[in-house]
């Protein structure tokens, strides 16, 4: 790729989630969006052969740039394994606060394919995870008894079964708000309360 495709590719997919989180997937067209763009169609077409293409490398590309990126460089800072663990979620929950339950729930009825690599990427977290409760058993941060892979794995089983998108609709909850009470409710239970006041003091400043 030339500078000037390099920076059409990237000009599509920075404007193509915005209109995604905002209009979402059902109302999302090649058509309407190449016209917003100010772009003829077969640009976007020499870079994303159909309309579910694009809409599934711009998520994953949003996701890896938004959510991994940030992680990793969480992970390499000098911070106690409990605030990594709360600021590593933290990332995830302000991602998941720009889509609503009704964006949720098109991508996946509309998209199920798209959905199963959203689902993939949230259980590839998992390892992230473990790799930081790891750190906080180490540090002596975890409540005793609190064995690190069964806890990484009983949180990423419990994200992934509570925000499907029938489980929010049915219970008229939104994303960002549930996957923040869940890491709440879950960071309480497994580290001790010295590791908890470090987080509150953090978030009260």
């Amino acid at each position: 790729m030339n500078p000037e495709e390099t920076k059409q590719k990237e000009l599509i997919l920075r404007e193509s989630i915005i209109s995604i989180l905002q209009g979402g997937v059902k109302n999302f067209t090649i058509d309407s969006f190449a016209q917003g763009l100010g772009m003829a169609k077969k640009t976007i077409y020499k870079f994303f052969p159909s309309k579910e293409n694009l809409i599934e490398y711009t998520l994953m590309h949003y996701l890896n740039n938004l959510v991994v990126n940030r992680t990793h460089k969480l992970m390499e800072s000098d911070e106690n394994a409990a605030i990594q663990f709360y600021k590593v979620n933290e990332i995830a929950i302000q991602t998941l606060k720009l889509l609503s339950t009704a964006r949720v729930s098109e991508i996946k009825g509309k998209y199920p394919s798209i959905w199963k690599k959203i689902e993939k990427f949230r259980q590839d977290r998992r390892n992230e995870l473990l790799i930081i409760l790891d750190r906080a058993k180490t540090q002596d941060l975890l409540m005793p008894g609190v064995d690190p892979v069964t806890a990484a794995d009983v949180f990423v089983g419990i994200i992934q079964a509570t925000l499907q998108p029938e489980v929010l609709l049915r219970n008229n909850l939104e994303p960002g708000e549930t996957a923040k009470s869940i890491v709440e409710i879950f960071t309480r239970g497994i580290f001790i309360p010295e590791s908890l006041k470090e987080i509150h003091n953090l978030y009260e400043k």
